[in-house]
């Protein structure tokens, strides 16, 4: 609202004849025309609202028309790619020097009248940016060409055109820092501290020019030389010679500019003594009647360091000013630093010596993009209604359950557990897995495979016969029917009893795996059937949930994904899809936990705050990042996360790890050996046989076997004086004696502190946690211990090792040690709520997407065709053009806690020369039932979004190959959005192909 801001109507105001431009030429009869400029608008403000007119009242109606009219005249130029109004944010550019109620009291109401948004709108749908931010934005962008690195402390100067013969030079002390978006990548807040204005005219230059030379020279000068010297710093030689780097200004300023044709109305003794003058002595000449307002800017009390930066302000105003009284202004700027004690204040120079309107508008565009982002992440999420997921295999509907089964499937363990509820959900009986295998010893499924590079499954042969005889026909897997032959066959299989080493065999097959992983689900119903038959007796109608507990680790060594998992457990029969009465629901270990978190240590969790559980394994560390997506509640009821992301880092094994401390240390003194007969006697030297490569994998094996047994298993009485004996080697009696004291503080703390180590610095890398600047809590859960009586050990360790790491690397963040057994997480107690118990009411909540998304291309006319392929096998093709587009997903889809892969095809039948081809995201309006494989038009589409990717190796492929591209969609919970990625499949990401949409949360009940 600079620039034509004129409305016109016709002479009883009802109607809108012309805006902008088209209103600048006179007023013409029978019409009105309104200035609605922002100095009117501010004028109005200023005005007592009680005394506004009916011409006032009128002002704010033509403002809101042009604006108005600017957003539909911005939709219809976009060509369809902006809908409607409802798909745009707006940012309003205001003065510096305005109010800051100018905002809320006038102009977010003019912006509700023109129904660009609502009074119910979060704030952000319209954001105030003031020019001097704007300024900063542009300036402080490391990908603009002005970009300027200025410090904490900066003064921005301005030189603003105030008419032809003046100018306004105003200076801006910011403070830079105070991030108003607090997340990782975000710019930073520029604060006002202290503002000035000064103004010089060419009538001050000129008097600056007689005053001296009749002083210094002691004559007075013709008007016309004043004149010619002053316009002597606007000439094309002067101004090409002075470049915009502060130093050349500098040099400038002290050496004499007037040239010979400018005094030939002088004596030759009064010509040598004008050509001595230099622009600091007429500088110094115009101060003593001028203001030193870089003097008044900075207050008394002076930081160490401020930088400067300087330029002309053309966005400000558009008078054409004149080019010597603009050098005259910049070198006066430049004179009123070096008079003043200039040492601590560090000038930096732009690439060009103006701010412009695109400038600015640049700068909005920055604020505006990190706001609607810090917007997204810092938001209550949305949460859909239930009817846009589809919750019958996982949610009794409008009930509850009567029974929780509980399924804990573990790398090294498979527990089992029935509990029966009361009317309230407690659990009033409980069955342990006791008493489902109280005979079998159910093995572990992790006890069938080696895990090195891939899994190599060690079964009995028998496996594979009943492969072959009974699931052949992969596809149909869950149509096959279950015999009590076949029953037998898979317990014979599973049993403790069929670990015969000479009837094993060891398969990678991926195939293979798979329908292991299902026949141990068929067993395990089995088993659970049996069981619960007698405990439910003649109710079969009584309704159970089924909540399975997975370790994540054991999915993704066995390549297993938990959909196939589920379809694995479904095909079992352990639970049909649609069952009424049966209900599945599958969670990974360590999700969920922060119900347990509150009740250990009654802490607050901010909406949308962070927590970190790190999950310490005896062979690697998980590491989950939770987000709170849900508030406490005044009636008490549990708060609710997400899994944000989640990474899992191979460790060395920790027995193995504190052997290797314990061996070294035996070997570093040999006193600690309790030598046998054959060996009293013997020195260090005589004993470094005994330190072989044999007997350090003998005592290895003795004391791993002895921590695992008699340390760390569960339902043992070792008590931390308790001493044992490991021997060396089967050669002879030499050994080491230590008590479990020994054993857990000094040779285990060494392990905990390597592993501490890792925790808290994935928290500063970037390639793990680093982008994530404010979590709040990590939480140490121990997965490696069963014995309760050795916890509390283990945690007091942890405790002081982490207590002194964040001391000693200067980390901030508060830690503690879920003092539960790990096993004993999730495991029914009597007369509580079980964990799951909510989950089968209600549901969890999800993160999805928030719209519906899809993809399409551009090209140029005189390209060749290419046709789109879902699959590589795909008959039917679809020839590409500019109109089509592909949905990616739909508004409540489920979000991938990693990343989603779309996968297709392309293929050419000419040859070309540079293609211009490139990918263009979109979103779409509800479209029912659509495939991924089927195209809508752009009629459907509501906002095209982001940054076009270009393909540029189309031209590489051969006529008729089929061209594969891989469309990557990945959420980063740091700055709330999406990562739209498209590349050829095989090669590396290129940021050049990235584009980056701010996703608000939006969450649904699974």
């Amino acid at each position: 609202m600079i620039k034509y801001s004129y409305i016109t109507y016709d002479k009883n105001k009802s109607n809108v004849l012309s805006w902008g431009y088209r209103s600048i030429d006179g007023n013409e009869e029978d019409t009105v025309r309104i200035d609605v400029s922002r100095e009117k608008l501010y004028q109005l403000f200023k005005k007592d609202k009680d005394s506004w007119d009916q011409d006032d009242l009128f002002l704010l109606t033509a403002v809101s028309d042009f604006i108005r009219l600017s957003v539909e005249e911005l939709i219809k130029d976009s060509k369809g790619e902006i809908k409607d109004n409802g798909a745009l944010h707006y940012v309003l550019l205001v003065p510096s020097e305005w109010e800051e109620e100018i905002r809320e009291v006038l102009i977010r109401p003019i912006f509700v009248q023109a129904n660009l948004i609502s009074k119910d709108d979060h704030q952000d749908r319209l954001l105030f940016c003031s020019d001097i931010e704007s300024i900063y934005y542009s300036l402080s962008d490391p990908e603009n060409v002005y970009f300027t690195k200025m410090m904490r402390n900066t003064i921005l100067g301005r030189i603003v055109a105030v008419k032809e013969d003046k100018v306004s030079i105003k200076l801006d002390l910011i403070s830079i820092g105070n991030p108003l978006f607090d997340f990782s990548g975000s710019v930073t807040r520029p604060k006002i501290i202290n503002s000035n204005e000064m103004s010089l005219t060419s009538d001050d230059v000129k008097n600056g020019i007689r005053e001296f030379i009749k002083i210094k020279f002691s004559f007075d000068a013709q008007e016309d030389t004043i004149l010619n010297i002053m316009k002597e710093l606007g000439n094309d030689t002067f101004t090409d010679m002075v470049s915009n780097k502060d130093k050349d200004e500098a040099s400038y300023l002290m050496k004499p500019f007037i040239t010979d044709e400018n005094i030939s109305e002088l004596d030759k003794h009064q010509e040598e003594l004008i050509r001595s003058i230099r622009p600091f002595d007429i500088c110094a000449e115009i101060s003593k009647h001028l203001p030193n307002n870089l003097k008044q800017l900075l207050p008394n009390d002076l930081v160490k360091e401020y930088s400067i930066v300087k330029f002309t302000d053309k966005y400000t105003s558009n008078i054409r000013l004149d080019d010597s009284l603009l050098q005259w202004s910049r070198f006066m700027f430049k004179y009123n630093r070096m008079s003043f004690d200039s040492s601590y204040i560090l000038p930096k120079s732009l690439s060009y010596n103006y701010i412009d309107i695109g400038d600015v508008m640049h700068g909005v565009s920055r604020y505006s993009t990190n706001a609607i982002q810090n917007s997204s992440i810092y938001g209550k999420p949305r949460i859909l209604s239930t009817e846009h997921s589809a919750i019958s295999s996982s949610i009794f509907l409008n009930s509850k359950p009567d029974a929780i089964m509980n399924i804990d499937i573990l790398l090294d363990s498979t527990m089992l557990s029935f509990s029966l509820l009361d009317e309230n959900g407690l659990a009033k009986e409980i069955w342990d897995h006791d008493y489902f295998a109280p005979d079998i010893g159910l093995r572990s499924l992790g006890s069938f495979f080696t895990f090195s590079e891939v899994a190599t499954l060690n079964v009995n042969n028998s496996f594979i016969t009943f492969v072959e005889e009974y699931l052949t026909d992969e596809p149909n897997i869950s149509s096959v029917v279950l015999n009590k032959d076949m029953l037998i066959e898979i317990e014979n299989i599973l049993s403790v009893e069929s670990h015969n080493k000479d009837r094993m065999v060891s398969i990678q097959q991926q195939a293979y795996i798979k329908k292991f992983v299902y026949i141990y689900m068929i067993y395990i119903n089995v088993i659970i059937s049996r069981k619960t038959l007698k405990i439910t007796a003649e109710n079969v109608n009584i309704k159970t949930g089924y909540a399975i507990t997975v370790e994540k680790m054991l999915l993704q060594k066995l390549l297993v994904t938990e959909d196939e998992l589920r379809d694995m457990i479904y095909a079992s029969n352990l639970v049909q899809e649609n069952d009424s009465y049966k209900k599945l629901r599958i969670i990974t270990q360590g999700e969920g936990l922060l119900p347990v978190i509150q009740q250990s240590f009654k802490l607050p969790f901010p909406l949308r705050s962070f927590f970190m559980i790190a999950q310490l394994h005896e062979d690697y560390v998980q590491l989950t990042l939770n987000q709170v997506v849900t508030e406490f509640g005044s009636d008490h009821e549990d708060q609710e996360t997400i899994i944000i992301q989640e990474e899992i880092i191979p460790i060395s094994n920790i027995y193995d790890s504190l052997c290797f401390n314990m061996w070294s240390k035996i070997i570093e003194d040999n006193s600690l050996i309790q030598l046998c007969n054959a060996h009293k006697g013997y020195n260090g030297k005589e004993l470094l046989d005994m330190f072989s490569l044999e007997n350090q994998a003998e005592f290895t094996n003795n004391l791993k076997e002895y921590i695992s047994k008699e340390i760390l298993n569960k339902n043992l009485t070792t008590q931390k004086a308790d001493r044992t004996t490991i021997y060396l080697s089967n050669s002879c009696n030499c050994r080491v004696c230590l008590t479990v004291n020994d054993i857990t503080e000094i040779y285990f703390r060494p392990v905990l502190q390597d592993i501490i180590s890792l925790v808290f610095t994935s928290l500063i890398n970037k390639q793990l946690f680093g982008n994530y600047r404010n979590i709040q809590y990590v939480f140490h859960l121990i997965s490696f211990n069963y014995n309760p009586r050795f916890q509390h050990i283990l945690m007091k360790i942890l405790d002081d090792e982490t207590d002194y790491f964040l001391y000693e690397q200067r980390i901030d963040v508060d830690h503690y040690t879920i003092p539960k057994l790990s096993n004993q997480l999730l495991q029914p107690i009597l007369q509580q709520e079980p964990c799951s118990y909510k989950g089968f009411q209600v549901g969890i909540l999800r993160q999805v997407y928030s719209e519906n998304f899809g993809f399409g291309f551009e090209d140029s006319p005189d390209d060749p065709p290419v046709v789109f392929k879902s699959n590589r096998e795909d008959t039917d093709t679809v020839l590409i053009d500019d109109e089509k587009v592909f949905p990616l997903f739909k508004n409540g889809d489920k979000m991938n806690e990693s990343q989603l892969n779309r996968v297709f095809y392309l293929n050419k039948n000419q040859e070309e020369a540079n293609s211009y081809f490139c990918l263009c995201f979109f979103k779409l309006k509800s479209v029912a039932s659509l495939r991924s494989d089927e195209f809508i038009g752009l009629e459907h589409t509501t906002e095209k979004f982001g940054e076009c990717l270009f393909l540029d190796n189309l031209s590489s492929f051969e006529i008729n190959q089929d061209m594969s591209y891989m469309i990557s969609i990945v959420y980063y919970g740091y700055s709330s959005s999406l990562y739209f990625e498209i590349k050829a499949v095989g090669d590396e990401t290129d940021t050049q192909r990235i584009t980056i949409l701010a996703e608000p949360m939006t969450l649904c009940r699974f």
